[in-house]
């Protein structure tokens, strides 16, 4: 049996500090440790911590709360 996991990933690089904007973010079956799609509206307006790549999975340490 195979299970899918669906996960926020990046649309593009981003830089530290950048404010996550919905064109920033996609869902994709992805690592299964990313942040689940069904909070891709509450963390809209959020600043990444760190440099991220296009296509990476976003977690919550990546977020700056």
């Amino acid at each position: 049996m195979f299970f899918f996991i669906l996960s926020i990933v990046l649309t593009k690089n981003l830089k530290v500090n950048h404010i996550l904007k919905k064109e920033d973010m996609t869902v994709k079956v992805a690592d299964p440790k990313g942040l689940n799609p069904n909070i891709m509206f509450e963390i809209l307006g959020k600043k990444i911590n760190k440099d991220k790549d296009f296509d990476e999975t976003l977690t919550n340490e990546d977020l700056v709360l």
